[in-house]
């Protein structure tokens, strides 16, 4: 059989790209929870990608669930990646502070990790007051 230069492109454009096969791809989820004394405690989860759920729970404490989806074009980009689009967590009596990347937001103009993807969906169980600041 006699294959012409455009059935092989098609043939070769329906493989899918070879590259694909080396792109690191890894999810995980976890627990945290914050013993937080103060009425009224703060919440506040910004620069992310995905969902955030909360429900009211009992006084005193903030419980939060994290799944995190994570992928990059090749392993030595993924290890970058796990330093530039890190989870970050500040907490205290008061109430709980979490973001990803670096605070000063100017993070987005850094190009060391290109087709790095971080994905976090958040579950939240947090007193019934709590104030809430959640964003991208």
């Amino acid at each position: 059989m006699k294959h012409t230069p455009i059935a092989t492109s098609v043939l070769l454009l329906l493989s899918g790209p070879v590259a694909a096969a080396d792109r690191v791809v890894e999810s995980r989820t976890w627990s945290e929870s914050f013993e937080v004394t103060r009425s009224s405690p703060a919440l506040e989860i910004s620069n992310i990608w995905g969902d955030v759920t909360v429900r009211a729970g009992k006084a005193g404490e903030i419980l939060v669930t994290i799944s995190e989806h994570r992928s990059a074009p090749d392993q030595i980009r993924f290890d970058r990646s796990l330093e530039f689009l890190e989870l970050n967590t500040e907490a205290d009596e008061s109430g709980i502070s979490m973001w990803v990347g670096h605070r000063d937001r100017n993070w987005h103009g850094n190009s060391r990790c290109r087709g790095c993807r971080v994905e976090y969906s958040f579950d939240v169980v947090a007193p019934a007051d709590t104030q809430l600041d959640v964003g991208t």
